[in-house]
C-alpha cells in the first residue's frame, strides 16, 4: 500500500515514515506542505493520505477538501497534536475517513494508524468491487432477466432472487444450500471449495460464458458475472454471482451464422450458373477455327 504523510514537522515526518514502514506492507512517501502533497497525488495515486491539521499555510483539512470537491475518495487520516472537536467535526464533515490525535505513547500511535491505514483502504477497495459488480451486473441485466446468487466461502448458496424459478426452475428454498457447481454443466463433480478458492483470488469482478444445467436437466447457455465480497463483516469470504440467460441471443447468433453460411452457398451457386450461361461455354473460339 502506497501512504502519502503530510506533516510540516520534519522530526515527526520521518519517524513517521520509519515506523509505518516497519510493516512489510506499507510505503509512505511524504510532503512537507498542501501544495507539495497535491503534486505527489498529481504524479500517483496512492492507496491512502495521512495529513496533520496544523501546518504553516493550508491545513489538513483544506487538503481534505480540494481532494474531495475534485472527486478523490482516497482513504483521509487527520492527525492533530491535541483533541479539538471543532476541528474533528470539521474533518469529519470534509469526509475524512478517520480523527485522531498524536499520543505521548508514538509506538500506539503509529500501531493504531497502521490499523487505520488497513482498514481504511479495505474499505474503499470494498467500494471500487461494489461499484464494479454493479456495473457488471447492470449491464447483464440491460438485456434481459437474470438470476443473483449469494455464495459462501465453501461455495454454497446463501440466497437467491425470485427470478431463479422462471430461468433455471429451482424456487428459492431449493436453491439454498445448495452448491453452486451443481448448477454449472460440465462442473457438477468439481469441488465447490477449491472453485470458490479460485473465484477469491480474483481481484476484479469475472465475466464467463458457460452452459447452466436446469431443474429438468436441460441446458442454457448463459453469461456469469462472479465477485468476490473481501469487504468487511459478514460479507467477508463471500461471493455475488449473476446468471444471464442469454438463450435469445445465441438463438439470433446461429440465425445470423446460418445465413452467413447461405449467402456463401448462394455465391457458389450464382458462380457456376454465370460460368454455365458464358457465350462462348462449349463452343470453340471462333478466332481459332481455321
Amino acid at each position: 500500500m502506497y501512504v502519502l504523510c503530510v506533516d510540516d514537522d520534519l522530526s515527526f515526518l520521518d519517524l513517521e515514515k520509519r515506523m509505518l514502514e516497519r510493516h512489510a506492507d506499507i510505503i509512505v512517501e511524504v510532503a512537507t506542505s498542501v501544495p507539495e502533497a497535491l503534486d505527489r497525488l498529481k504524479v500517483r495515486n496512492y492507496d491512502a493520505v495521512i495529513s496533520d491539521y496544523h501546518m504553516n499555510g493550508p491545513t489538513g483539512t483544506d487538503l481534505l477538501r480540494f481532494l474531495r470537491n475534485a472527486g478523490n475518495t482516497v482513504p483521509f487520516i487527520i492527525l492533530t497534536g491535541k483533541g479539538n472537536d471543532q476541528v474533528a467535526l470539521e474533518a469529519m464533515t470534509e469526509g475524512a475517513t478517520f480523527f485522531m490525535e498524536k499520543g505521548y505513547d508514538l509506538h500506539l500511535t503509529f500501531a493504531e494508524i497502521a490499523s487505520m491505514i488497513r482498514v481504511s483502504v479495505e474499505g474503499a477497495l470494498a467500494k471500487r468491487k461494489a461499484l464494479e459488480f454493479k456495473t457488471m451486473c447492470d449491464s447483464l441485466c440491460a438485456i434481459g432477466s437474470s438470476v443473483v446468487l449469494v455464495l459462501d466461502r465453501d461455495g454454497r448458496i446463501l440466497d437467491c432472487s425470485a427470478s431463479a424459478e422462471a430461468i433455471i426452475g429451482y424456487c428459492r428454498e431449493d436453491m439454498i444450500g445448495k452448491a453452486f457447481n451443481e448448477l454449472i454443466a460440465g462442473r457438477e463433480s468439481h469441488d465447490s471449495t477449491a472453485m470458490m478458492e479460485a473465484l477469491m483470488a480474483n481481484e476484479v469482478a469475472q465475466v464467463v460464458s458457460l452452459e447452466v444445467r436446469r431443474k429438468d436437466g436441460s441446458r442454457i447457455p448463459a453469461m456469469m458475472c462472479t465477485s468476490a465480497l473481501q469487504g468487511i463483516g459478514r460479507d467477508r469470504g463471500r461471493a455475488i454471482c449473476v446468471i444471464k440467460d442469454v438463450s435469445e441471443q445465441k438463438v439470433m447468433e446461429d440465425n445470423f451464422r446460418a445465413t452467413l453460411r447461405l449467402c456463401a452457398d448462394l455465391e457458389e451457386v450464382l458462380d457456376e450458373m454465370v460460368a454455365q450461361s458464358s457465350p462462348n461455354q462449349g463452343h470453340p473460339d471462333p478466332k481459332k477455327v481455321s
